[in-house]
């Protein structure tokens, strides 16, 4: 029954984001890193904002299951579980990439 609406200015790293997201919570974004993920828009375009909050509106209760499986995929792009991240991490702190 809520609508988050989020502006990033120079603070792409502002992880509020992914708590909202992780809680199933539409999203309205203008984070670039995760553009693929939530309702997003471009930069400081806030009639694409807007015409997000109306797409939430009228599609979002119906499109649950797949918000929902965004919200695992990214999830998992980020877990300390996904061996992607474990190798990076293995790399950064014993072979000095």
């Amino acid at each position: 029954s809520a609508i988050v609406v989020m502006h990033q200015v120079n603070n792409e790293y502002n992880y509020s984001f992914l708590e909202f997201h992780a809680m199933g919570f539409p999203v309205v974004h203008n984070v670039k890193r995760f553009k693929e993920f939530g309702y997003y828009y471009e930069g400081h375009n806030f009639d694409a904002a807007a015409d997000q909050i109306e797409r939430i509106v009228r599609y979002h209760q119906n499109n649950k299951v797949a918000y929902m499986s965004q919200v695992k995929q990214l999830t998992w792009q980020l877990s300390i579980y996904n061996p992607a991240n474990t190798t990076i991490w293995r790399d950064m702190l014993f072979n000095k990439v």
